[in-house]
């Protein structure tokens, strides 16, 4: 025969755990949360080249400075300018996409023609050089011809390098 139920007795020892059961069902698809901070901002991405220079003259500048020792190059306007009077080299080097006329004019009104003309190609990369006699003061730079076209990117194939030989 049966009585009353007794009161609850203590609580067992955990038991060893069964086995896993089969993966169950996907979900439902939740609400669209709410929109998230913004991430934080990028680096700057590579300029594009320029289209063809429409009047003679334009300067170049430069982007990236490999190295600028004595501070006599000023990358925004492409110029070197002479602190130190002495006998001077410099090189430059440039690629274009098309029919290119670059000059360098020199404090003595020295023109340094490059012209890359190939109508079979539509790369070329064109280079020159020239040493220099300067004094204090006097300023090299590199500049574009009417219709000319300029070609860079992060690569850096354009360049334009100069450096003091020795004082005079």
């Amino acid at each position: 025969f049966t009585g009353p139920q007794g009161p609850q007795g203590d609580q067992g020892p955990r038991g060893t755990g069964g086995k896993l059961g089969p993966r169950g069902l996907p979900g439902f698809k939740g609400e669209k949360g709410a929109i998230g901070d913004p991430g934080p901002q990028g680096n700057e991405g590579p300029r594009g080249s320029p289209g063809p220079t429409t009047v003679p003259g334009i300067q170049i500048s430069f982007q990236h400075v490999f190295a600028n020792v004595g501070e006599n190059f000023e990358a925004d306007s492409g110029t070197f300018t002479c602190y130190v009077p002495g006998m001077s080299a410099y090189f430059f080097t440039f690629h274009t996409y098309r029919a290119t006329n670059l000059e360098v004019p020199a404090f003595i009104r020295l023109m340094l023609n490059v012209y890359e003309s190939d109508d079979d190609d539509y790369r070329d990369t064109a280079s020159n050089s020239v040493v220099l006699m300067l004094k204090e003061g006097d300023e090299v730079w590199l500049q574009l011809d009417i219709n000319s076209y300029l070609s860079s990117s992060v690569d850096k194939h354009t360049t334009f390098t100069g450096f003091l030989l020795f004082p005079m």
